[in-house]
């Protein structure tokens, strides 16, 4: 109302008080039509923390899983290992520590490669026991023309329940081929206790580069 603007309100920089909002502004709160401030409704991606690797051992997020969030996002790419063509990897951890254990992960990974002109062929690797998540179905091509970019999702990591992990990525492989492949699957812990880490790694190197990113998606 054009009209509430007196000459006191402009002479003095102010707006009155029946047109301001109640809050205050941020980075994380938006102005709703009934003229008040508020945390950003639900599907928002919500950045938690970032890690940019440069010759580590593994990538970790620890800490951030709540039931604040029924999913979790972590994306990456730039990813290299330092040495020799590996698999990337994933581990989880409880308040127990990270599993480790020869059966404590299963994994179905299923993609395809290119291999000539107008051909392909579908690759694919399971395991309902090992040591970890593998999240390449073969060893990623070591060459700065082929890093490794994707995402995982972590759905519901406090629930009691058997730990999920879902992923897609696009590299070069395998190992001294360098076809673009693009494959994407799911892992599990078989532990129903909440999650609080997640480790990313490559098996006897480091993660020579790599930007990784983790999102928390507001519920609905």
């Amino acid at each position: 109302n054009l009209t509430s603007l007196t000459a006191t309100n402009l002479s003095s920089g102010t707006v009155p008080t029946a047109r301001l909002g109640t809050g205050t502004a941020s980075s994380s709160t938006i102005l709703y039509g009934d003229n008040t401030w508020a945390a950003a409704g639900g599907g928002d991606l919500v950045l938690l923390a970032s890690v940019t690797a440069s010759a580590d051992a593994t990538v970790e997020f620890s800490g951030y899983f709540s039931s604040d969030y029924y999913n979790y996002y972590i994306y990456f790419n730039n990813v290299r290992a330092s040495a020799a063509p590996k698999w990337l990897s994933l581990r989880l951890s409880t308040a127990a520590g990270y599993f480790t254990g020869a059966t404590d992960y299963g994994t179905a990974n299923y993609g395809m490669q290119v291999t000539g002109d107008g051909t392909g062929t579908a690759v694919a690797q399971g395991d309902s026991a090992y040591q970890y998540i593998a999240l390449s179905p073969s060893s990623l091509e070591n060459d700065s023309n082929w890093d490794c970019s994707g995402f995982i999702h972590i759905p519901l990591p406090t629930q009691s329940a058997y730990k999920v992990v879902n992923f897609q990525l696009t590299s070069g492989e395998p190992d001294d081929a360098a076809y673009i492949t693009n494959n994407q699957g799911s892992g599990v812990l078989y532990t129903a206790d909440d999650l609080v880490g997640v480790q990313f790694l490559f098996a006897s190197a480091n993660i020579s580069t790599g930007n990784f990113r983790m999102y928390g998606l507001k519920n609905a």
